[in-house]
């Protein structure tokens, strides 16, 4: 029976702390009125066109699917570092398949 209520009241605490103040607003709710500016400084993450230090060096920028039939297949995207000194666009890297 106490090990019943110990798991009982690990999870009714779990749900309380999960649903805590910290929630954003439902949508067409007013928030509490104030606001709060986010600003991102340019370039702060390699960006096309964006200085970079060393050429050739490259960063994983995002992830790229491919759906064909039922299947979905996925691969990371890469920034490289160009020989003029800023980062290049954001590709994919080359999925192949048998037709």
């Amino acid at each position: 029976m106490m090990r019943w209520f110990a798991f009982v009241f690990s999870f009714a605490s779990i749900g309380v702390a999960a649903c805590g103040d910290n929630m954003p607003p439902i949508i067409g709710e007013g928030d509490s009125g104030q606001t709060k500016d986010v600003y991102v400084a340019p370039c702060s993450q390699p960006t096309a066109g964006c200085p970079c230090a060393e050429a050739g060096v490259s960063e994983v920028c995002g992830t790229e699917f491919h759906t064909s039939g039922g299947y979905t297949t996925c691969s990371k995207q890469y920034i490289t570092c160009g020989g003029d000194g800023t980062w290049g666009p954001c590709i994919g890297a080359f999925v192949f398949g048998a037709e």
